[in-house]
């Protein structure tokens, strides 16, 4: 036909990450090749790609020996008694068959066999004959455009369900298999899907196995509403299985039963009624204040607590507090701060412990007490989980840390200082407004898929109002939240810390507002912080305070 072959190609081989099929690939029209033995795509522009892009420019020069392209193959058809399959359903299909191959007739919209998919019985393999066309028919597409249908994973497959309907059952379903692979499924079905959805409804019958599974999940979210997923196969690993084991109950049962797929976080409310009766969490775990707790009913997994305030104010006093009195009380915590060094923060969670300022004290003192340190130290240390790490971070570095933190060290709390080390790692040849919104909506997603609890520390903007600026003991506000909305939309809460360093009197004591509550709504001042810089300890009051 062409001088030129752009399909039946050999895939650029596992040098290239693909496999070792000799006529499995395809050469697109945009230069890239795609292998449908193995699933994988490769573009020659790509580094790692190199041999595909000499693959590519030895064809398009037309310097390479191109093995002709094979004629199709008038086999005879008859019935295949191993498979159980009538020889009236072979031919209906066009499906052929000799001692040591097996052909597959694939048609053109015109009806015409142009390629044939070859299954050699020993040893087992697959290749094809004639010419695809772009785009490829799915088998048996020729059979008819309305009432049912029935997608399979293979002809084998197709045709075993095809032998299971009865006469009556054959005028109202029509049984088709996918061209390639599974991986490829989606990419065989979309130039097609005007025709599928042309049906009454849709069944996919896949394999068992975790590659079925998932493909056909996402034809089903290709298809819509009338895609049904055959999921009751029990333990045959596809159709065929059951059907060359006599279970025609069962196999007819699972098409029957095909349950309609609901794309992921698609949820129906009266499937809920058992978590709202028994809620997994009742509350969570404790800050060390009464005045956090009783609006916020404490820290529980899913959440984002955000802590903010100006330059100075004591943000990384109140997270050290936070993540100390939690280890205390067994609560395996990761503190992140990448403003200090490790040993750092640990001094000072020492010191808290101790009440009184060990992180000042020389190292005679520190080895004359270093009883009442180690002390100290056993009532949380094993609970407390650090990182090394100062200054920016790359961000999937830093997703993955916390990975970890949460998987491999239990870590239920995860307490982050601050937000700004991390939206700078961010990668992006956007601005710093889209950075900050990437990172904190990621911290959200990651906190509920691993089920634990972020605290987040978040510098603020200085005020331009002319009122006076939060570093000086004026009032804080959501929109001084420094570099993105999305700062004040995500967080479940947000605490914002109010301290006049200037006051001569009442310099160490803090306003804790509450700016945000999604649970309960409930905001205001909710209690006063006054810090001892020798006991290094925080005394609560609730003095003045009241909801707003």
């Amino acid at each position: 036909m062409g001088t030129r072959q752009t399909t039946h190609l050999p895939c650029p081989g596992p040098e290239a990450g693909g496999c070792e099929s000799s006529d499995g690939a395809q050469l697109n029209d945009d230069g890239s090749i795609h292998c449908y033995s193995c699933g994988k795509h490769f573009w020659p522009e790509k580094e790692t790609m190199s041999t595909v892009g000499d693959m590519l420019a030895k064809i398009q020069q037309n310097k390479t020996d191109v093995k002709p392209i094979r004629p199709i193959v008038e086999a005879p058809i008859q019935a295949i008694d191993d498979w159980g399959i009538s020889k009236r359903t072979c031919t209906l299909y066009g499906y052929r068959s000799t001692d040591k191959n097996h052909y597959a007739d694939f048609k053109d919209k015109d009806g015409q066999t142009v390629a044939q998919h070859v299954r050699r019985l020993e040893p087992k393999g697959f290749s094809w004959v004639g010419e695809r066309p772009k785009p490829m028919q799915l088998f048996g597409q020729n059979l008819g455009n309305q009432g049912n249908l029935i997608i399979c994973e293979g002809e084998k497959d197709c045709l075993c369900v095809r032998e299971l309907l009865t006469v009556r059952e054959s005028q109202t379903w029509v049984v088709v298999s996918i061209p390639d692979g599974v991986t490829s499924a989606v990419q065989s079905i979309k130039p097609h899907l005007s025709w599928v959805l042309g049906f009454e409804s849709v069944r996919i019958l896949f394999d068992t196995d975790k590659p079925g599974v998932t493909n056909a999940q996402k034809v089903a979210e290709l298809i819509g509403p009338k895609a049904r997923i055959v999921t009751g196969l029990g333990e045959y690993k596809d159709a065929a299985d059951a059907w060359l084991a006599g279970d025609k109950a069962t196999l007819k049962l699972a098409i029957v039963q095909a349950k309609k797929h609901r794309p992921d976080g698609v949820v129906a409310a009266v499937d809920l009624m058992e978590q709202v009766l028994h809620p997994k969490i009742h509350r969570g775990h404790d800050f060390p204040w009464k005045g956090w707790n009783d609006c916020t009913e404490g820290l529980k997994p899913g959440e984002v607590h955000m802590i903010a305030g100006g330059t100075g104010i004591g943000k990384s006093l109140f997270s050290r507090s936070i993540g100390l009195r939690l280890c205390m009380t067994g609560v395996r915590v990761a503190y992140l701060g990448f403003e200090e060094s490790t040993s750092c923060t640990y001094e000072r969670m020492i010191s808290e412990c101790m009440g009184q300022a060990m992180y000042r004290r020389p190292e005679e003192w520190r080895v004359e007490h270093q009883q009442e340190i180690r002390d100290a130290a056993k009532t949380f240390a094993q609970n407390l989980f650090l990182i090394d790490k100062f200054g920016s971070i790359d961000f999937d570095v830093f997703f993955a840390n916390v990975r970890h933190y949460v998987l491999s060290e239990q870590c239920s709390v995860v307490i982050l200082d601050h937000f700004s080390i991390i939206a700078d790692g961010i990668d992006l040849r956007a601005d710093q407004r889209r950075a900050i919104d990437q990172a904190i909506k990621k911290l959200k997603e990651l906190a509920m898929e691993l089920n634990f609890t972020f605290i987040v520390v978040c510098h603020i903007a200085r005020n331009n109002s002319g009122s006076t600026p939060a570093e000086e003991g004026g009032e804080p506000h959501i929109g001084l939240l420094k570099g993105s909305s999305s700062l004040g939309q995500i967080p479940d809460y947000i605490w914002m810390l109010q301290r006049n360093p200037n006051d001569k009197e009442k310099n160490n004591l803090t306003h804790c507002w509450l700016k945000k509550n999604r649970i309960k709504g409930e905001v205001g001042m909710k209690c006063m912080l006054e810090y001892n810089i020798n006991t290094c300890q925080f005394t609560e009051t609730r003095e003045g305070v009241g909801a707003i």
